[in-house]
């Protein structure tokens, strides 16, 4: 099981950290801070110049159309991606000409993680711990909607 606390940066975006490596590399490689970012499909998009120093294997390109609406091309590169004791392999967009590095749908779903955020607290959280708890309100509920409530006490004055 693989659940892990994020934070929110110093500008209020909401970030985890992550360790990432070429997929011939030995783990874990290097720390990464990157902006969870649920409206980006994709896994992790890294500025282009990072994939020279942890040596990531291209494996082709993609397309995607941004918040803008603009259409942009970018090479695609595999690593493996440390995150909370679990490590699993990836597809990374690599950004020419951006400076950010943002954490995607593709990772929840990659590492099977649900997201809640309280307050200033990133709780990233495995889906079958998810599921356990969703499972444990349903059967409180079902219990308190069955209960059914004690009687009235009885009137004195109508006896």
């Amino acid at each position: 099981m693989a659940s892990g606390v994020g934070h929110f940066d110093n500008l209020g975006n909401p970030s985890l950290k992550f360790h990432l490596c070429g997929v011939a590399h030995k783990e874990p490689g290097l720390e990464f801070e990157g902006i969870i970012d649920t409206g980006f499909t994709g896994f992790i998009q890294l500025p282009l110049q990072h994939a020279f120093s942890l040596k990531l294997p291209l494996e082709g390109t993609a397309s995607y159309t941004l918040a803008d609406g603009n259409q942009t091309a970018c090479l695609i590169a595999l690593a493996k991606t440390t995150f909370a004791g679990k490590t699993v392999v990836g597809a990374v967009t690599l950004a020419p000409g951006s400076q950010d590095i943002l954490v995607g749908m593709g990772f929840l779903r990659q590492f099977k993680l649900g997201m809640i955020m309280v307050k200033s607290v990133i709780v990233l959280i495995d889906e079958e711990e998810l599921e356990k708890i969703s499972q444990k309100q349903r059967v409180d509920e079902q219990a308190a909607g069955d209960a059914q409530p004690p009687p009235p006490p009885a009137d004195p004055a109508k006896s």
